[in-house]
């Protein structure tokens, strides 16, 4: 669930500069249709698991990016940003979990590669004062994330 680089795996197909993955509000996900691409199914949302956003920002540092965003999971309504009818994304990004306000956190699980402590290191920092050196690298999949 890293965010990957479009031209390491046959070039980008919208103009964008980043794939990435993420939790979306219901508002978001209604708006995207029914779950598709084997995802799995919404707990209990209005679907768009599968679907994709395409997504420029441009208060960004990078303002000429786009990024597809896939919709991998339910951001809970009950959580901050995302009830109330709220457009809401929330971005998978290894290391910048805030675990203060983080309800689907499964690092440290079987299966996965970073602890939820190294999942969060960069969680309560602006990324421009993140050290993204501290994720750790003993495994070619925590090597990607870094890259």
């Amino acid at each position: 669930y890293a965010p990957m680089d479009p031209e390491r795996f046959g070039g980008s197909l919208y103009g964008e500069n980043i794939w990435m993955t993420g939790s979306t509000s219901d508002a978001v996900s209604s708006i995207l249709g029914p779950d598709a691409n084997n995802c799995g199914s919404d707990n209990g949302g209005p679907g768009g698991c599968g679907q994709c956003l395409l997504v420029k920002n441009y208060h960004s540092n990078n303002k000429d990016w786009a990024a597809v965003i896939m919709r991998k999971n339910r951001c809970p309504p009950w959580t901050r940003g995302c009830g109330g009818g709220q457009f809401h994304i929330d971005l998978a990004v290894p290391g910048f979990d805030d675990l203060v306000y983080s309800t689907a956190n499964i690092c440290g699980n079987p299966g996965t590669t970073l602890s939820k402590q190294q999942s969060s290191i960069c969680g309560s920092v602006k990324p421009a004062d993140c050290n993204c050196w501290q994720i750790p690298v003993y495994t070619a999949a925590l090597r990607r994330m870094r890259e």
